[in-house]
């Protein structure tokens, strides 16, 4: 039929041993794709985006600090924007490099 496959795994798939030949065949002939942790500009924009949507507007100076100590992965700056943006509104005051850090920390124990 005509129809289309979406196969996620950890192993490139022209690894993978199946036990029919004819599927091996046809897997190997795929397009596979490898998607890798984001890089810095990426990782800054993600970054931006999350706390512009909390209506959070840092510096970039302040961003840069943020994405060169943070885990790698979406969603680690989805939780540091989420977690700032309670901080600072349970604190009701302007967001210091010094909360910054007790934010850094406190996901990096959680995670």
């Amino acid at each position: 039929n005509s129809g289309s496959l979406l196969i996620i795994t950890s192993e490139p798939p022209n690894e993978i041993s199946f036990n029919l030949g004819d599927l091996e065949s046809r897997i190997r002939s795929c397009i596979s794709t490898k998607i890798e942790l984001p890089d810095d500009n990426f990782l800054f924009s993600i970054l931006v985006k999350e706390l512009s949507d909390k209506k959070i507007f840092l510096n970039d100076k302040l961003c840069l600090y943020i994405i060169r100590r943070i885990k790698r992965n979406y969603k680690s700056v989805s939780l540091f924007a989420k977690t700032l943006d309670i901080m600072s509104l349970e604190q009701k005051t302007k967001i210091t490099l010094k909360q910054i850090k007790e934010v850094l920390n406190v996901i990096e124990t959680n995670s």
